[in-house]
């Protein structure tokens, strides 16, 4: 509805922003002007990304109507799992060839989602005994500190705290294991 540009190049960058258009064009030589063309339709749609941690997707941020739409999805395997990985993109899945999800002739805004990403974690053995008692989860995600308290009943008594034999002091109370890279066994001696 509003003239756009006047230009003698046949290349609208102004129109390449998500959204839908409508364009005609005239052409005009000093004060001579023809009828607009007839009208050209066309859409750019734009492309959600996940946003968990784990999970990069390389893509461009929009499409143009009609066409095919090409991303690859990289998962952090050092410190998450993707054994039953499944890429969607509204709400269908989508298979890889070579390492590529394409989306042909895309007619919508893409939206991505990636499932069956998970931090690697690993198992906290917490003990159980009479005169003390341990508080803490019994999973811890690869990379994160993990932290555990130890109640002894009588105050008296020494306590001798471990992680994978390796004795551990409290600070404030509180045993901390720092970068968690492994199971982790808790012992507690009175």
């Amino acid at each position: 509805g509003t003239d756009l540009a006047k230009q003698s190049n046949t290349e609208f960058a102004a129109l390449t922003d998500v959204g839908e258009y409508v364009i005609k064009v005239k052409a005009v030589k000093g004060e001579t002007e023809s009828e607009y063309s007839a009208s050209v339709s066309y859409a750019i749609y734009g492309v959600t990304f996940p946003t968990q941690a784990g999970v990069t997707v390389t893509g461009e941020s929009s499409v143009k109507s009609g066409e095919n739409y090409s991303f690859s999805v990289t998962v952090d395997t050092e410190n998450y799992t993707a054994d039953s990985l499944v890429v969607k993109v509204n709400d269908v899945i989508v298979e890889a060839v070579e390492g590529v999800y394409t989306v042909e002739n895309v007619s919508a805004n893409v939206v991505i989602m990636v499932e069956g990403v998970a931090a690697i974690e690993y198992a906290v053995t917490l003990p159980t005994g009479e005169g003390y008692t341990v508080t803490g989860d019994v999973s811890v995600k690869k990379g994160e500190d993990y932290s555990f308290t130890v109640a002894v009943e009588d105050e008296l008594n020494e306590v001798i705290v471990k992680v994978n034999d390796v004795e551990v002091s409290p600070i404030d109370g509180e045993y901390i294991v720092e970068n968690v890279t492994e199971d982790l066994t808790i012992t507690v001696e009175l």
